[in-house]
């Protein structure tokens, strides 16, 4: 009995050894690719989300600051474009060993979890960098007494924009996992929406204790914990429909 154990034991994790070499040799292509496109990529970061009334112009307060900033965007850019090879790697590896209705119901757990992280990044720099940018660019006066402009700094930037990406990456994931608790019942569609009367004050203290110091990550943090919940109440309750008219249908067919 050991001896025909060890040999399939071997081989899952041959395979594992395998899937997490091309994962990482993946990252690493990413990461040389953006590092020598590093001007472009950061040109990019600093205009996508930017107004068009200003002019992106950064400055840097340390010798190793610019090069830092280069470093942090290459980085930002690999983990961007290696997220559907992480997440397609983990399916391929876990996908085989499934029966044929749970492949239905983990391929769509799965396609839950890429279109969660990249409609993540889309909402993020398309929707919420640019309001961030007009709201804090508001502040800015042109009054005879006190004249206040906005001079950014470029690492300050890349660094406030990386953690916010890192944030909506893997909250982008929860639609997935709570997909996956329900169908684990783990997790029941009506504690949720008793629950959302709490959710509010459960996010601040929340954020809170994840970035205490930081106002502004504390703010972005209850407005994006508070959207998403919203967001999986709603596509729970929607799947918990469907399921009930197929189960309605089937019954009368």
């Amino acid at each position: 009995m050991k001896n025909k154990i060890n040999p399939r034991w071997k081989t899952h994790l041959l395979e594992l050894k395998f899937r997490t070499f091309y994962s990482g040799f993946s990252f690493i292509l990413a990461f040389l690719f953006g590092w020598k496109e590093s001007d472009l990529f950061l040109f990019l970061l600093t205009t996508i989300s930017a107004p068009s009334y200003f002019e992106p112009t950064f400055l840097f307060t340390h010798m190793s600051e610019a090069f830092s900033a280069h470093l942090h965007t290459s980085f930002l850019w690999a983990r961007i474009l290696s997220v559907p090879i992480f997440i397609y790697q983990g399916w391929a590896f876990l996908i085989p060993s499934f029966y044929f209705k749970e492949r239905v119901i983990f391929n769509k757990i799965f396609l839950f979890l890429f279109l969660g992280v990249e409609f993540a990044y889309i909402l993020t720099f398309y929707f919420l960098l640019p309001w961030l940018w007009d709201f804090f660019l508001s502040f800015e006066s042109e009054k005879e007494l006190l004249q206040i402009y906005c001079q950014p700094k470029i690492m300050e930037y890349v660094k406030n924009t990386s953690q916010i990406l890192f944030f909506t990456g893997w909250f982008g994931t929860i639609p997935a996992l709570i997909k996956l608790q329900i169908h684990w019942k783990l997790l029941d569609i009506y504690y949720l929406k008793y629950f959302r009367r709490f959710a509010f004050i459960f996010f601040s203290l929340l954020a809170a204790a994840i970035v205490p110091p930081d106002y502004f990550l504390q703010f972005f943090l209850i407005i994006f914990f508070q959207f998403n919940y919203e967001i999986i109440l709603f596509l729970s309750l929607f799947s918990l429909f469907v399921e009930q008219r197929k189960q309605i249908h089937n019954k009368f067919s």
